[in-house]
């Protein structure tokens, strides 16, 4: 098995880790800075007053509340144990009660009531942003204890975390203080030819792993170059590519042309995932 993991890790690694560039200035900032706060504002209106979050009704709810969560950084008031279950420390639902996936009705909205989707690309980066370590270890230690099943049913599988998730997620809690575990040494493999989902939770990860290390290998670069070609009008897309070229001019004006990004993955919440992107971008320059 550590022959294995170690195969692994030379497989994916192999290749010039390429550094983050500081970007070039930006002539539109202060443009999106101030639609940045308007959207804010907008935001704070629509938000259920009780958890903070953007959708409570959507059973991709968590992933727009890690994000809008994000973009409010470490003071984010948005509730991430809202979806948690009450007697189950460290195991949470799509979505706050009434849960997606009830033992008793069954599907009310998803066939599973978690999946890997829900924590590389909402559960860990919003706990990540709020520097909340107690939230991550809770849920690692609910992982270690299910052997990595984060929902129900079984179904297909999908709320069962890869190698590549834990890996993610110790390593989180590693970089927030915690204690290093081995497990944050798993890889996540890359491979080329995703689209749609799949390839948002690949970017996904490669920007999580991006920063904590501050760099990424090749094939992750390759990765964003792919992505970013396929999908030109994408914001998030954009901001990645602009990490590692040093210039965000183009996640700018995607930023400022559309406050609905062009993005196949983005079918609803598109304030959560608009935000996301402009807070990264500027902070970035460190202008907010």
């Amino acid at each position: 098995m550590k022959k294995l993991i170690l195969l692994s890790v030379l497989l994916i690694s192999c290749g010039k880790d390429k550094d983050q560039i500081d970007p070039n200035s930006s002539p539109r900032l202060p443009e999106l800075k101030e639609a940045f706060q308007k959207k804010q504002s907008e935001a704070l209106d629509l938000r259920d007053p009780a958890t903070g979050w953007l959708s409570i009704s959507d059973c991709d709810g968590m992933i727009w509340a890690g994000k809008y969560s994000c973009s409010l950084g470490e003071s984010s008031t948005v509730n991430l144990r809202a979806s948690e279950y009450p007697d189950q420390l460290g195991r949470f639902d799509r979505r706050p009660p009434p849960f997606c996936w009830t033992k008793e009705k069954g599907d009310q909205g998803s066939k599973t009531t978690w999946s890997r989707d829900m924590g590389i690309a909402g559960l860990i980066p919003g706990a990540w942003c709020k520097r909340d370590l107690k939230l991550l270890q809770d849920h690692a230690a609910y992982g270690e204890a299910h052997k990595w099943n984060m929902g129900e049913p079984l179904a297909d599988g999908r709320a069962i975390y890869s190698p590549g998730v834990i890996g993610v997620l110790y390593s989180a809690i590693k970089n927030l203080g915690g204690d290093a575990n081995e497990k944050a040494k798993l890889p996540s493999f890359y491979p080329p030819g995703l689209d749609d989902y799949q390839a948002h939770l690949q970017m996904m990860d490669i920007w999580l792993r991006g920063e904590m290390k501050d760099s990424i290998s090749s094939v992750m670069r390759d990765r964003i170059k792919e992505h970013a070609n396929r999908e030109p009008e994408c914001p998030f897309y954009s901001y990645l590519n602009g990490l590692y070229t040093g210039s965000q001019d183009r996640t700018v004006e995607l930023l400022l042309s559309s406050s609905k990004p062009n993005c196949s993955y983005v079918r609803s919440n598109y304030l959560a995932e608009w935000l996301f992107v402009a807070k990264l971008t500027l902070d970035q320059f460190s202008v907010l």
